[in-house]
């Protein structure tokens, strides 16, 4: 009986081609695009994507401005209470229609869930329809 043998494919070897294609694509540019990440929840793993998320933006020569509102300006540790710094989503909505409307800002990524359902589904939907930022391609209109 024929065993088949599996390949194993590392990210590197994968990713290494279109990281290169990108930085030099950006290095044509005038200015480095800039990406508006929204925090607006104290959920740990939303903070630790925004963190990824920055450091590869500046590995690849991408600006990355986090704009934490509501609950997503507590971090752990902090000594307030939650509460303190706003609730779960709060100015969500204002920080996708700033962004939007600032020239300087190429692109939104807004960290999900924040209310969970058909909140999350609202903001991703219609808060997006207007314009054309949306990086993680959450609306589909």
């Amino acid at each position: 009986m024929a065993t088949n043998h599996g390949v194993l494919l590392t990210a590197g070897k994968v990713s290494t081609p279109f990281d290169k294609e990108v930085r030099e694509s950006l290095k044509q540019l005038e200015r480095p695009p800039t990406l508006v990440a929204i925090l607006s929840t104290s959920a740990s793993a939303s903070r630790t994507y925004a963190s990824f998320a920055k450091t590869q933006c500046d590995n690849i020569g991408i600006k990355f401005v986090l704009k934490e509102v509501g609950a997503g300006r507590w971090k752990e540790g902090e000594s307030k209470s939650i509460e303190e710094f706003g609730s779960e989503g709060e100015g969500v909505e204002e920080a996708i229609v700033e962004a939007n409307e600032d020239d300087e800002c190429d692109g939104i990524l807004v960290f999900y869930p924040i209310f969970g359902g058909r909140q999350d589904h609202y903001l991703q939907q219609a808060r997006f329809s207007l314009y054309s930022k949306d990086i993680d391609d959450k609306c589909q209109i």
